[in-house]
């Protein structure tokens, strides 16, 4: 409340979405700021205690937490990105990378600093472990579990992504869930939907598409919203261009009309 903010201008149904989430997990953040901070950045150390971060969004401040979403906002392909601004980059292990977390926390029942060793996935005893004090965090199940958080992130989130779009890039906010689809072989294939057929839900694309013998084959489409749809199983069609939706789709996919993009599919 020291932000000042007018209720309008918090985002209080998503606070008391992680404030439940965080008392079933019985993460607590309970510290003294004894050095001054600006508000933004105290706020961003008290939700970092809960692997969450904040930000502004239209105004209204707001949080987003660290966690699985199954449900994607919107994808991003080569229909609209950029052409020349995507980039992949990877972090590649060496020998002083970091094969764990030491934790540092302020224990609530011995009033002092102690440790707890986090290492990363398929680690026994770390032997570069890298120490991290977590402001805030005072109990040790809370401390081990965003340790080896912690270490997890560090040990799998090594590929990296840039690119840039255009009024698509207003439909995420900061941690929104997004598919990203490049044209890279083995990555993913898109296009776009050139006609579909609602009674015997046949679709025809822009691209051939591969099958993999054995596997079971999915496509999404993103609506007039840019809304992504959840998959939906796919079996070869009439030719390679042509898949058979196993259900329908509850809209209308734009296939010829001189007003619109063509609908975009994954």
């Amino acid at each position: 409340y020291e932000d000042r903010y007018p209720e309008e201008r918090c985002d209080l149904t998503t606070l008391k979405l992680y404030a439940d989430k965080w008392d079933a997990r019985q993460a607590r953040f309970d510290a003294v700021f004894d050095t001054t901070y600006e508000s933004f950045q105290a706020d961003q150390m008290i939700a970092q205690s809960g692997r969450a971060a904040v930000f502004r969004r239209g105004g209204v401040m707001t949080l987003t937490r660290d966690e699985a979403k199954t449900l994607p906002v919107t994808a991003y392909t080569a229909r609209n990105i950029d052409p020349g601004s995507l980039s992949i980059d990877y972090s590649f292990p060496n020998e002083s990378t970091p094969d764990g977390v030491i934790a540092e926390f302020w224990h609530n029942r011995t009033w002092d600093w102690q440790e707890i060793i986090c290492p990363a996935p398929g680690v026994v005893t770390p032997v570069r472990a890298q120490r991290v004090r977590l402001f805030g965090v005072t109990g040790p199940t809370h401390a081990r579990r965003e340790g080896l958080y912690q270490a997890a992130n560090s040990y799998y989130r090594r590929r990296f992504a840039s690119f840039t779009t255009e009024l698509e890039g207003m439909l995420p906010a900061f941690g929104s869930a997004v598919v990203f689809s490049p044209n890279l072989r083995g990555w993913g294939s898109s296009g776009d939907v050139v006609s579909f057929n609602v009674g015997t839900k046949e679709m025809q694309l822009t691209e051939p598409v591969e099958w993999t013998p054995g596997a079971q084959h999915y496509l999404s489409v993103m609506d007039r919203s840019g809304n992504l749809v959840p998959p939906v199983t796919v079996s070869p069609g009439s030719d390679s261009y042509r898949v058979i939706l196993a259900t329908g789709l509850n809209f209308t996919p734009s296939t010829d009309g001189a007003d619109e993009d063509r609908t975009k599919y994954i």
